[in-house]
C-alpha cells in the first residue's frame, strides 16, 4: 500500500503536464504533487492525488496577472484505471483556500480564454469523471469587466455536491452557500455583501446539454426564492429556456433583505410588517440581442418598517409593479407600475 503510489507518481505527474500544456495558453505551475493509498483509505483502492499551490499565470495581454491559485487540491482516482493507463477516472475533487481573478479588459479580452484550439474534436480526454463528491472550500471570486464596468465579488463560497458524471444522464445534488456576494454596474450597487444559499437538484443530460430543476431553493439574505424548469444550450451562440420563480416567505422584510442601505448588521432588529408576492419566469431563446419572453410581478401590500433606534416609521408602502416582453428585443419591454406609495414620518 506504501510502495504502489510510488510505481505512478511519475506516470500521472507526467501525464497531467503533458494535458495541461496542450490545452492552456498560460503558465501553470504547483509546489508538490503527493500521491498515496493510505490517505486515502476510506476510499480504498482508490490513489489519493493532492496538490498544494496549483497557480495558473496569464500571458500577453494580462502578462503576470495570476488568474487561479488554489492551496489544496486533492482528487481520488480509481486504482485499476491508473494501471491500465488508458482513461484516468476521477471519482472525488475537493479544492481549498482559492481564489479566482476573471478579468475583460478595456479591448473586450478575457483573461480565462487560455485554452488552446483544438484540430482534433473527437479525440477524448484521458479523465473521466465519476464524482462521488465534489467539494469547494473557500473559495474567492473577483470578476471585473473594465468595459462595461461590471462587477462581481465571491467571498468564502462553500459547496458539496454528488453526481456521476461518466453517465450520460445524471442527478447532481449540490449545496451552496456564499458568505458575502457583491455585484456592481458603474456606480450602481444591486447587491453588497448579500448572503447566499442554493439547495439544487439538477437533472443533467449532457448529450444534449440540458439542465433541468425542480424547487430549487435560492436565498438572497432574508429572500427565498424557488425555481423550476430547464435551461438548454443547442450551441455555443443559443440558450434555450423555460424557468419561473416565485419567493417562498410572503413577508414585506424579505424583500427590504435587498436593498444595501437597509441590509446591515442591525437588519435582525428591524420591525417590519406587510405581504409579499414575487414572482416571474422566461421562456424562449436567448441569442445574440434577441431575448426569450420574460415576465416579473411585484406587490407588496400596506408595508412597513421601523429601526428601534429611530423616531419613526415608514408606513403604508403599497407596490404593484409588472415587466413583461413577449420576446425578441428589448425595445418590447413593457414597465407597468399602476401602484407606488408610501409614508415617511406619517408624511406621503
Amino acid at each position: 500500500a506504501i510502495a504502489i503510489p510510488f510505481f505512478f507518481k511519475d506516470k500521472i505527474i507526467a501525464k497531467a503536464k503533458e494535458e495541461i500544456s496542450k490545452q492552456i495558453n498560460a503558465k501553470v505551475d504547483f509546489k508538490d504533487i503527493d500521491l498515496s493509498l493510505l490517505k486515502n483509505i476510506r476510499n480504498f483502492p482508490n490513489i489519493a492525488l493532492g496538490i498544494e499551490d496549483l497557480t495558473i499565470i496569464g500571458i500577453a495581454p494580462f502578462e503576470g496577472d495570476t488568474l487561479l491559485n488554489i492551496g489544496d487540491t486533492k482528487a481520488s482516482l480509481d486504482l485499476m484505471s491508473v494501471i491500465k493507463g488508458s482513461d484516468y477516472k476521477v471519482e472525488q475533487i475537493e479544492l481549498s483556500d482559492a481564489t479566482i481573478n476573471a478579468i475583460i479588459n478595456k479591448d473586450g479580452f478575457a483573461n480565462w480564454n487560455i485554452l488552446k484550439p483544438s484540430s482534433d474534436t473527437t479525440k477524448a480526454s484521458p479523465f473521466k469523471l465519476a464524482l462521488n463528491k465534489l467539494v469547494l472550500d473557500n473559495i474567492s471570486l473577483n470578476y471585473d469587466d473594465l468595459q462595461s464596468g461590471n462587477s462581481i465579488k465571491i467571498e468564502n463560497l462553500q459547496h458539496t455536491g454528488k453526481g456521476d458524471f461518466s453517465s450520460a444522464i445524471l442527478d447532481y445534488v449540490s449545496n451552496t452557500n456564499i458568505d458575502k456576494l457583491s455585484i456592481k454596474k458603474g456606480i450602481v450597487t444591486y447587491l453588497k455583501d448579500a448572503k447566499i444559499t442554493l439547495d439544487n437538484k439538477l437533472n443533467i443530460d449532457q448529450k444534449n446539454n440540458k439542465y433541468s430543476f425542480k424547487d430549487t431553493k435560492l436565498s438572497l439574505n432574508d429572500l427565498g426564492l424557488l425555481f423550476n424548469g430547464s435551461v438548454q444550450l443547442p450551441d455555443s451562440t443559443k440558450t434555450e429556456m423555460d424557468v419561473n420563480f416565485r419567493a417562498d416567505k410572503t413577508t414585506f422584510k424579505s424583500l427590504l433583505s435587498l436593498i444595501p442601505a437597509i441590509y446591515t448588521k442591525d437588519f435582525d432588529d428591524l420591525k417590519s410588517s406587510g405581504n409579499l408576492e414575487f414572482n416571474g419566469s422566461a421562456k424562449g431563446a436567448l441569442q445574440g440581442n434577441s431575448y426569450p419572453a420574460f415576465a416579473l410581478n411585484l406587490k407588496v401590500d400596506n408595508g412597513k418598517f421601523q429601526y428601534p433606534k429611530l423616531p419613526t416609521a415608514v408606513t403604508d408602502v403599497f407596490i404593484d409593479a409588472h415587466i413583461k416582453n413577449p420576446g425578441g428585443s428589448l425595445d418590447n419591454t413593457l414597465v407597468d407600475v399602476p401602484d407606488l406609495r408610501l409614508k415617511m414620518a406619517n408624511e406621503p
